[in-house]
């Protein structure tokens, strides 16, 4: 989104795109030079998985979940992730980083931060490295004794570009405004920029710390190489909060989180076969024939037939019952079936996609039901 303090039709040229939408006609950098605001809102389905699974935790158990205050060393959240258990779990749920939760072993809100700044082109080179390092089977060392408290929570590797920023105003007394031009310009790579950049670095490092040259542009070369693709730590912490959130609702509420997953995946038959799988390998039984309490209210009679799963908030917010109890002593995810007319329907649909996951999974608990 670009904001101004006019019309930005009196700024710059603007049309419609191939949606209708209203887009500049400028790329990003020049209508930076023009003085213009740039800002990115992104919006994350994740925020409403975490919204319901706490919800649907305060219905049936009443218990409220301290969402913004949760403690930070949940030993479940942290032996969910070490296990590669991490289906739904925010960014750290592809094959890659399953890999790489199990190998780094994580255990606390910085070893993910990491991970999720270094699991992109360019930084991923360094995963090894950084993975050898948190093992201790690599030495780690320093270029400089004042990079040591910059450096030591990323193992001696600089991940963040507010690493880079607070290396040059340690070592050469630049202001963090300053920093912050030194990092723009080593991400852009211009030569004169970099130059000039170069020159007042070494003169600072020899000004402040009394580092010779020969050493300060040896580091200026180590910031240099880490500016390129550090990532920005405000940016990979937020996230990192977000993945430890739904990592500690999986490990202690896998029944609310596991529905507020499936309600909000419902019409993706094949993310839905998967969380079936997940709930059966956690030893969740999935229910399918649970009938809906006579105090639905009308509104959510009206959008049965839209749902393949009951799941969510609608189960257990408007029913005003309570959930059926699996015969067997495992956790239920229930699933209804509201009518004859609508069983007939999704029946078939839903005997496939329950197959399917069955087939597909190989734990005992399936292969012992």
């Amino acid at each position: 989104m670009v904001i101004g303090d006019q019309p930005l039709a009196n700024l710059l040229p603007l049309k419609r795109d191939e949606d209708g939408v209203t887009v500049t006609q400028y790329a990003m950098e020049p209508v930076g030079d023009l003085g213009l605001l740039k800002m990115d809102f992104l919006g994350l389905k994740t925020l409403t998985v975490i919204r319901n699974t706490c919800e649907m935790v305060k219905r049936t158990r009443g218990i409220d979940v301290p969402i913004d205050d949760l403690p930070l060393d949940d030993a479940k959240a942290y032996d969910l992730l070490n296990k590669a258990n991490t289906l739904g779990i925010f960014q750290l749920e592809s094959g890659g980083m399953r890999d790489l939760c199990r190998k780094f072993q994580i255990s606390s809100i910085e070893h993910i931060t990491a991970l999720i700044a270094l699991y992109r082109p360019g930084p991923m080179e360094l995963i090894p490295e950084f993975i050898k390092r948190r093992h201790g089977e690599v030495k780690i060392e320093y270029e400089h004794p004042l990079l040591e408290p910059i450096c030591r929570e990323t193992y001696g590797i600089m991940v963040y570009q507010e690493q880079v920023m607070q290396a040059a105003q340690v070592l050469a007394g630049y202001t963090l405004g300053s920093a912050d031009l030194l990092r723009r310009a080593m991400g852009k790579k211009k030569a004169e920029e970099m130059a000039k950049q170069r020159d007042i670095f070494v003169k600072g490092c020899a000004k402040v710390n009394n580092i010779p040259a020969p050493k300060a542009n040896q580091i200026f070369d180590l910031l240099e190489k880490f500016a390129g693709y550090g990532f920005n730590k405000s940016h990979a912490a937020a996230y990192a909060i977000v993945a430890y959130q739904t990592a500690y609702l999986k490990a202690n509420y896998p029944v609310e989180f596991l529905c507020a997953m499936m309600t909000n995946d419902m019409g993706d038959t094949a993310k839905l076969g998967q969380y079936i799988n997940e709930a059966r390998v956690m030893g969740i039984e999935v229910l399918s024939n649970f009938r809906i309490s006579g105090r639905v209210s009308q509104k959510i009679r009206a959008s049965l037939p839209r749902l393949l799963l009951a799941l969510g908030q609608t189960l257990t917010g408007s029913t005003g019952g309570t959930p059926a109890r699996a015969r067997r002593p495992r956790p239920s995810v229930l699933v209804w079936r509201p009518s004859k007319a609508w069983e007939k329907l999704r029946s078939r649909q839903f005997s496939r996609l329950a197959a399917r996951a069955e087939n597909s999974c190989r734990c005992p608990i399936c292969a012992n039901a």
